[in-house]
């Protein structure tokens, strides 16, 4: 058996072939254009990832800055914690100093005959420990010292009169 084509079957089918190659052309030329669209997609799609790095690497570089900028900052407020502590111990001081200073004005606002047997008794207090205080500076005697000496003899001396007075 044997296929018998016409003029007419042939000049069909070479219509039909010329269609499928304009197609196939076609079809191709959308596959170029199509793969331009990719190439400019993944060129913009490089693009944006240097651009996220770069913002990365900023974003990094800031993030260093304003880390040391937090330590120092850090760095300082513990200073100024330190010199608050120091400031207020030193507070401290000052007012139990001005406290001394009003117990002392009130110890040492005597008449000449109290001030004349204060001295008296500590000079007597002095002699009489020569060999145990000779080594002692009386500038490093502190109030509370003296305050404990003259409520030890005060009390005892006052009740005598002086002879030179």
């Amino acid at each position: 058996m044997f296929l018998t084509f016409s003029i007419d079957d042939y000049n069909n089918l070479t219509n039909i072939i010329s269609y499928l190659n304009t197609d196939v052309i076609h079809l191709r030329n959308e596959i170029s254009l199509i793969k331009d669209q990719i190439g400019h997609l993944q060129k913009s799609n490089f693009e944006y990832l240097i651009e996220i790095q770069r913002l990365k690497t900023e974003d990094f570089k800031r993030s260093l800055v304003t880390d040391k900028k937090d330590s120092e900052l850090k760095k300082k407020t513990e200073n100024i914690d330190q010199l608050n502590k120091e400031l207020t111990k030193k507070n401290i001081l000052i007012s139990k100093m001005e406290k001394d200073w009003l117990r002392a004005d009130s110890y040492f606002d005597v008449d000449e005959r109290q001030s004349w047997c204060i001295e008296k008794d500590l000079k007597t207090i002095f002699d009489k420990c020569d060999n145990v205080c000779s080594d002692i500076d009386l500038n490093q005697l502190n109030f509370d010292h003296l305050i404990m000496i003259m409520n030890f003899k005060l009390p005892i001396m006052w009740t005598e009169k002086p002879a030179e007075l």
